[in-house]
Protein backbone atom coordinates (compact mmCIF):
# COMPACT_ATOMS: atom_id res chain seq x y z
CA UNK A 1 0.00 0.00 0.00
CA UNK A 2 2.81 2.34 1.06
CA UNK A 3 4.14 1.53 -2.27
CA UNK A 4 1.25 2.12 -4.30
CA UNK A 5 0.73 5.53 -2.17
CA UNK A 6 4.50 6.60 -2.89
CA UNK A 7 3.56 5.67 -6.33
CA UNK A 8 0.68 8.12 -7.08
CA UNK A 9 2.31 10.66 -5.46
CA UNK A 10 4.98 10.66 -7.94
CA UNK A 11 2.93 10.73 -10.87
CA UNK A 12 0.76 13.50 -9.84
CA UNK A 13 4.09 15.59 -8.56
CA UNK A 14 5.48 14.71 -12.16
CA UNK A 15 2.17 15.87 -14.36
CA UNK A 16 1.53 19.07 -11.67
CA UNK A 17 5.42 20.23 -12.81
CA UNK A 18 5.60 19.38 -16.53
CA UNK A 19 5.76 22.09 -18.84
CA UNK A 20 2.97 24.11 -20.19
CA UNK A 21 2.44 24.44 -24.22
CA UNK A 22 0.53 27.61 -25.54
CA UNK A 23 -0.80 27.72 -29.35
CA UNK A 24 1.56 30.51 -30.88
CA UNK A 25 -1.58 32.21 -32.56
CA UNK A 26 -2.91 32.77 -28.87
CA UNK A 27 0.14 33.77 -27.95
CA UNK A 28 -0.33 37.45 -28.66
CA UNK A 29 -3.91 37.46 -27.11
CA UNK A 30 -2.80 35.76 -23.81
CA UNK A 31 0.12 37.13 -23.15
CA UNK A 32 1.92 39.69 -25.45
CA UNK A 33 -0.96 42.43 -25.96
CA UNK A 34 -1.51 42.31 -22.06
CA UNK A 35 2.59 42.40 -21.20
CA UNK A 36 3.15 39.66 -19.33
CA UNK A 37 5.07 36.50 -20.21
CA UNK A 38 4.38 32.85 -20.14
CA UNK A 39 5.69 31.12 -17.38
CA UNK A 40 9.36 29.20 -17.05
CA UNK A 41 9.29 25.84 -18.86
CA UNK A 42 6.06 27.08 -21.20
CA UNK A 43 6.40 25.97 -24.97
CA UNK A 44 4.56 28.80 -27.55
CA UNK A 45 4.19 26.22 -30.40
CA UNK A 46 3.02 26.46 -33.68
CA UNK A 47 0.58 23.57 -33.42
CA UNK A 48 -1.51 24.73 -36.00
CA UNK A 49 1.17 25.29 -38.54
CA UNK A 50 0.26 29.27 -38.87
CA UNK A 51 4.51 29.70 -39.49
CA UNK A 52 4.18 27.51 -42.64
CA UNK A 53 2.90 30.41 -44.61
CA UNK A 54 5.48 32.27 -44.59
CA UNK A 55 8.54 29.62 -45.10
CA UNK A 56 10.23 29.49 -48.46
CA UNK A 57 11.80 32.45 -50.56
CA UNK A 58 10.45 35.02 -51.18
CA UNK A 59 12.20 38.07 -54.56
CA UNK A 60 11.43 41.54 -55.30
CA UNK A 61 13.17 43.86 -57.30
CA UNK A 62 13.12 47.60 -55.76
CA UNK A 63 14.84 50.58 -57.18
CA UNK A 64 17.06 48.69 -59.78
CA UNK A 65 17.78 46.04 -56.61
CA UNK A 66 17.37 42.79 -56.80
CA UNK A 67 15.97 41.57 -52.60
CA UNK A 68 15.63 38.03 -51.77
CA UNK A 69 14.67 36.83 -48.70
CA UNK A 70 14.50 33.21 -47.23
CA UNK A 71 12.48 32.56 -44.29
CA UNK A 72 12.68 29.21 -42.12
CA UNK A 73 10.94 27.54 -38.91
CA UNK A 74 13.39 27.65 -35.62
CA UNK A 75 13.22 27.81 -32.29
CA UNK A 76 14.41 30.55 -29.97
CA UNK A 77 14.25 29.92 -25.85
CA UNK A 78 14.78 32.41 -23.36
CA UNK A 79 17.13 33.35 -20.36
CA UNK A 80 13.89 32.22 -18.73
CA UNK A 81 13.17 28.82 -20.15
CA UNK A 82 10.70 29.89 -22.45
CA UNK A 83 10.68 28.05 -25.78
CA UNK A 84 9.11 29.72 -28.99
CA UNK A 85 8.55 28.35 -32.57
CA UNK A 86 9.66 31.00 -34.43
CA UNK A 87 10.70 32.35 -38.02
CA UNK A 88 13.90 33.44 -39.06
CA UNK A 89 14.88 35.47 -41.91
CA UNK A 90 18.31 36.40 -43.54
CA UNK A 91 18.26 37.67 -47.22
CA UNK A 92 20.42 39.41 -50.30
CA UNK A 93 20.31 42.07 -51.41
CA UNK A 94 22.55 42.44 -54.90
CA UNK A 95 22.46 46.09 -57.79
CA UNK A 96 20.37 44.79 -60.95
CA UNK A 97 22.62 42.89 -63.92
CA UNK A 98 23.89 46.06 -66.08
CA UNK A 99 27.18 45.77 -68.11
CA UNK A 100 29.07 44.70 -65.29
CA UNK A 101 26.77 42.23 -63.92
CA UNK A 102 25.64 42.54 -60.35
CA UNK A 103 27.12 43.36 -57.32
CA UNK A 104 26.17 41.85 -54.04
CA UNK A 105 25.02 44.79 -51.31
CA UNK A 106 24.77 42.68 -48.46
CA UNK A 107 23.93 39.15 -47.66
CA UNK A 108 23.26 37.58 -44.15
CA UNK A 109 22.74 33.63 -45.46
CA UNK A 110 25.38 32.35 -43.34
CA UNK A 111 24.38 34.07 -40.21
CA UNK A 112 24.47 32.44 -37.33
CA UNK A 113 20.92 32.63 -35.44
CA UNK A 114 22.42 34.30 -32.21
CA UNK A 115 23.89 36.81 -35.05
CA UNK A 116 22.47 40.21 -34.58
CA UNK A 117 22.08 40.14 -38.00
CA UNK A 118 19.78 37.13 -37.76
CA UNK A 119 16.08 38.49 -38.38
CA UNK A 120 14.18 36.64 -36.02
CA UNK A 121 10.31 36.65 -35.50
CA UNK A 122 8.19 37.77 -32.83
CA UNK A 123 4.60 37.41 -32.76
CA UNK A 124 1.83 36.45 -34.95
CA UNK A 125 0.01 40.01 -34.80
CA UNK A 126 -3.51 39.47 -36.72
CA UNK A 127 -4.34 36.79 -39.19
CA UNK A 128 -1.83 36.61 -42.02
CA UNK A 129 0.63 38.87 -40.09
CA UNK A 130 3.94 38.39 -38.54
CA UNK A 131 6.03 40.65 -36.74
CA UNK A 132 9.94 40.42 -36.48
CA UNK A 133 12.55 42.31 -35.43
CA UNK A 134 15.34 43.62 -37.94
CA UNK A 135 19.26 44.97 -36.58
CA UNK A 136 21.05 45.95 -39.14
CA UNK A 137 25.00 46.64 -39.66
CA UNK A 138 24.81 49.90 -38.00
CA UNK A 139 21.54 50.39 -35.97
CA UNK A 140 22.73 53.37 -34.43
CA UNK A 141 22.17 54.86 -37.90
CA UNK A 142 18.54 53.49 -37.78
CA UNK A 143 19.34 50.02 -39.17
CA UNK A 144 16.90 48.39 -36.97
CA UNK A 145 13.45 47.97 -36.76
CA UNK A 146 10.47 45.87 -36.74
CA UNK A 147 9.29 44.21 -39.76
CA UNK A 148 5.39 43.00 -40.85
CA UNK A 149 5.34 39.93 -42.59
CA UNK A 150 1.73 39.44 -44.26
CA UNK A 151 0.62 37.18 -46.60
CA UNK A 152 -1.09 38.76 -50.01
CA UNK A 153 -4.76 38.08 -49.83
Amino acid sequence: MKNSLAGLILVLATTACSAQTVNLTNYAQDYYNQEKRPPEGTYVKDIDGYLNQFIGSWEAQIDSNDYVLYIRKGTKTTRKGVKYDILFLTYQIKTGSGELGSLTIEDTREVAEDDPLMVWGKYPLTKGTYVMVYQGRDPACGQSGIIYLKQPN
